[in-house]
């Protein structure tokens, strides 16, 4: 005899039902109550165990595939160069952490602000206003705006900073030739304004006539940008090609009145005559209300 484990009904050894619960009851133990019956969870759990690790076992022991040597080659390349460029863009900004001097910054904000960007103070250092600057350079050239001095922005820019020049250059030799002064004269203002070697200069000309980059207009040299190629006799020059040749000689008639009197002329109105209006009816007859308006 045994005994159920829920309402301890005296059951025959060979029941598996409770006549009283109606539950079911395994056999038996040394205390004569029956054991309680688990259901179905362990059996379960034995065949999904007995599912994984076979399939494991089978995974296991199946042979991989042969692999392409020339693919396993290409894979490690590009893991290869993926590593060496965040590791050289986490040095940069360890650098740029530690508040000490980097190169690539200096280089970096000399050339944004040759751009026209406002970078402050060019220091070498990485602060608020570089990673502003960089990235709105970012947006402005559809990269992704991290502010981040990575590997495409410093590709840009060096583009972009070349590009710049190539086009200082056009208008410094436009400038030059308009002023009867030599071309190296003005190639000299350039290669000082953008702080760079002779030798940088060449290379970048020489990249942007294979290239064919950007050729500027004429009328780009009347922007204040171009100033610095005018030298000391910018303002006898900088307004000729915007007015007639009536409108020179009232400048130059009323210029040479003043004088006469003792009078100091108006920046705007000492300058050179240019040939185009040499010996022309309209410049005489500009020249004389020039001189009516003074005297």
């Amino acid at each position: 005899m045994k005994k159920c484990p829920y309402c301890f009904t005296e059951l025959d050894d060979r029941a598996s039902i409770c006549s009283g619960c109606r539950k079911r009851v395994f056999r038996k133990d040394h205390s004569g109550v029956a054991k309680k019956h688990s259901g179905y969870v362990v059996p379960a759990i034995l065949i999904i165990a007995i599912t994984m690790f076979g399939g494991l076992f089978l995974t296991l022991s199946k042979k991989p595939p042969p692999i392409d040597e020339v693919t396993f080659k290409k894979s490690v390349e590009d893991s290869l160069k993926k590593i060496r460029a965040k590791h050289k863009e986490n040095s940069i900004k360890k650098d740029i952490v530690g508040g000490s001097y980097n190169k690539d910054v200096f280089n970096t904000q000399k050339r944004l602000k040759s751009l026209g960007y406002n970078t402050g103070t060019i220091d070498g250092l990485w602060g608020e206003k570089t990673e502003k600057v960089i990235k709105q350079f970012q947006l402005d050239k559809k990269l992704p705006a991290t502010g981040n001095l990575n590997k495409d922005t410093m590709e840009n820019l060096e583009i972009a900073w070349k590009i710049k020049i190539s086009d200082h250059s056009v208008i410094a030799d436009d400038i030059s030739d308009s002023t009867d002064r030599c071309l190296e004269e003005g190639r000299a203002l350039l290669i000082k304004h953008f702080n760079i070697t002779k030798e940088e200069y060449e290379q970048i000309n020489y990249e942007a006539s294979k290239k064919q980059w950007s050729m500027p207009e004429k009328s780009e040299r009347y922007k204040p940008e171009y100033k610095y190629l005018y030298g000391k006799r910018k303002e006898k020059y900088f307004y000729l090609d915007r007015y007639s040749c009536y409108e020179l000689g009232f400048r130059f008639g009323r210029c040479v009145a003043k004088s006469m009197k003792g009078i100091k002329c108006e920046p705007n109105t000492d300058f050179v005559m240019p040939e185009r209006c040499n010996h022309k009816a309209e410049t005489d007859k500009g020249m004389k209300a020039g001189l009516k308006s003074v005297f």
